[in-house]
């Protein structure tokens, strides 16, 4: 009676065609307001006498699950809740911690910590394998071209160099450090070492072309300047409306031009005038066009 009258139950079929649809009857909701309302249901005795419900049940109303969920034939209860102006992996490790000192699960009871953290945790997980591994991937190529260790690792300080940029950005911003600025990151170190392979590559040019050390840093610097800015500002000024968007969607991509555009000004800036300071102090050792090494 209580099925019938609150969820309906199915009382026939309805045919149309191939096609077949339950027939539910169930009780008007205008006279289902109440407690009171479903006391007053009729049921039948053995002597087929109506009597109220209300004589035979006791109703009260009590707060409850409205779905049972089930996972691998388990119940499930999720708590669920909203991260705003914090980072998710901070936040979940922080709950993790305080549920641990002050929640004790009833025996029969398993905890799960489940949600778009997990995609951080894996993400984290394999960036700190690519990550390493592009960088020495990179290192490697850089010794073939240059065949030299000195020449390889100064491009490499471009790394450094705009991931700084890319920090502070993050930091002064209010952000996070996520999947989105990950990427970001990757992207950056790209763009931020095929500057620094333009600057060391024309100075040690101009080296092996006869141009004493000095000479060779500054007219490497004052040549390089404008192709490093030009291929700079082109990912600057693309990204530049990303990284300070507000509407829709804009929380994923916010992080990754933020990173990338202030990372790039950052890198930019330190390649142009440190580099050529690093290279003077290490100068790595140039043999002249038409000679050869021991000569």
């Amino acid at each position: 009676m209580i099925n019938t009258a609150l969820g309906g139950e199915p009382v026939g079929t309805l045919y149309e065609g191939e096609r077949r649809f339950d027939i539910v009857a169930r009780f008007d909701r205008d006279l289902l307001t109440s407690p009171e309302s479903v006391g007053r249901l009729p049921v039948y005795t053995r002597s087929n006498v109506a009597i109220p419900l209300s004589q035979v049940a006791n109703f009260s109303l009590m707060d409850g699950q409205t779905m049972i969920a089930r996972d691998s034939n388990r119940r499930r209860i999720t708590v669920r809740c909203d991260i705003v102006g914090r980072d998710q992996g901070g936040f979940v490790a922080e709950a993790k911690a305080l549920f641990a000192k002050q929640v004790v699960a009833p025996p029969g009871f398993q905890v799960r910590w489940i949600g778009m953290f997990q995609n951080l945790e894996r993400a984290s997980q394999h960036m700190l394998i690519v990550v390493p591994a592009t960088i020495l991937i990179i290192y490697i190529l850089l010794l073939v071209t240059f065949g030299s260790q000195k020449e390889a690792l100064l491009v490499l300080l471009a790394v450094p160099f705009a991931f700084i940029g890319g920090a502070i950005a993050l930091y002064v911003r209010g952000m996070t450090l996520n999947v989105s600025s990950g990427v970001g990151f990757t992207a950056l170190f790209g763009v931020a070492i095929m500057d620094g392979v333009l600057m060391v590559e024309w100075i040690t040019a101009l080296r092996q072309r006869g141009r004493s050390l000095d000479e060779a840093i500054i007219e490497g610097a004052q040549g390089r300047l404008r192709p490093i800015l030009m291929t700079s500002s082109v990912a600057i000024l693309g990204l530049l409306p990303a990284s300070i968007a507000r509407g829709l969607g804009s929380d994923v991509q916010r992080p990754l031009a933020t990173v990338i555009v202030w990372g790039l000004v950052s890198a930019v800036l330190l390649t142009l005038f440190v580099v050529p300071v690093l290279y003077r102090i290490f100068a790595p050792r140039v043999h002249p066009i038409g000679t050869t090494p021991g000569h």
